[in-house]
């Protein structure tokens, strides 16, 4: 009999504590805090690392692509050639021409060149540049080469020798064919020249000067490397007196004037340019 009672005793302290347990299973509190914690410890800080740092990376490169440099070639036309100046006043009373030479140089950037390089025009002007047959810069490095000599030795009386820096210019080409062009410019002048002559009225002089010229040139194109230009150039200056001092301004019996006919033998070649 003891050994039932123990047994129905046993059985009725299971049943007893058996929802207990499974209650704790389900919803104690100690089970479920540890739920919390390990759903914030995987998901905040698996997701911010992993998201942030791939999505700035695989972005940036369209975004922000680095500038790309490139090469093109520039035709760099190159002039030289005779010149006969005819110097207004008592000079030619003298002697009428004095020889010398005229220089050219200008990077010529064709249509050809413009259209190659569409997308580096901005596209405020791209509309006008892309409609020039084509343009032509002189760098200020170009500005050091005289474009006149003066080289002109005695034949009766007088001689002259000097150079003109011609630093500024602007011109356009009412006309360019394919074969032919013609060109009107004007530019900024700066001589010095020695002017000596037997004469008591030209003496000897040192003209350091500065003026303005008017030019008009017809190029004709021979070969796409090769053209003759044919032109003439009035060089107008500040009057400057003649047999008087370094410098001394006056009309009386000036020098201001100086017309100039040459011939140009020009030559193109290539030069690469980087941007």
């Amino acid at each position: 009999m003891t050994a039932r009672r123990l047994t129905v005793l046993a059985l009725v302290l299971g049943l007893a504590l058996a929802p207990a347990v499974v209650r704790g299973a389900e919803g104690s509190p100690g089970l479920s805090a540890k739920t919390p914690k390990k759903g914030p410890k995987k998901g905040p800080k698996k997701g911010p690392k992993k998201g942030p740092k791939k999505g700035p990376k695989k972005g940036a490169a369209p975004t922000a692509p680095p500038a790309a440099g490139g090469k093109t070639t520039i035709p760099v036309q190159i002039g030289l050639g005779p010149a006969v100046h005819w110097i207004t006043g008592p000079v030619a009373d003298d002697q009428v021409l004095h020889g010398g030479l005229k220089t050219y140089a200008a990077a010529i950037i064709d249509n050809d060149t413009l259209r190659a390089n569409r997308s580096r025009i901005p596209k405020k002007f791209r509309g006008m540049i892309m409609k020039a047959e084509e343009i032509r810069i002189s760098p200020m490095i170009l500005a050091l080469i005289p474009d006149t000599l003066f080289l002109s030795p005695k034949v009766r009386h007088t001689q002259m020798w000097g150079a003109v820096f011609r630093p500024i210019a602007f011109g356009f080409a009412p006309v360019a064919k394919g074969w032919f062009r013609l060109g009107l410019d004007a530019g900024l002048l700066a001589m010095y020249a020695y002017l000596e002559s037997d004469r008591k009225r030209i003496g000897e002089n040192h003209l350091l000067d500065v003026g303005l010229d008017a030019k008009v040139s017809f190029e004709f194109k021979l070969h796409r490397s090769f053209l003759l230009t044919l032109g003439w150039a009035s060089q107008f200056y500040l009057p400057m007196e003649l047999g008087g001092r370094f410098w001394k301004v006056g009309t009386r019996n000036a020098f201001w004037h100086v017309g100039q006919a040459f011939l140009l033998v020009n030559f193109r070649v290539p030069y690469r340019h980087r941007f």
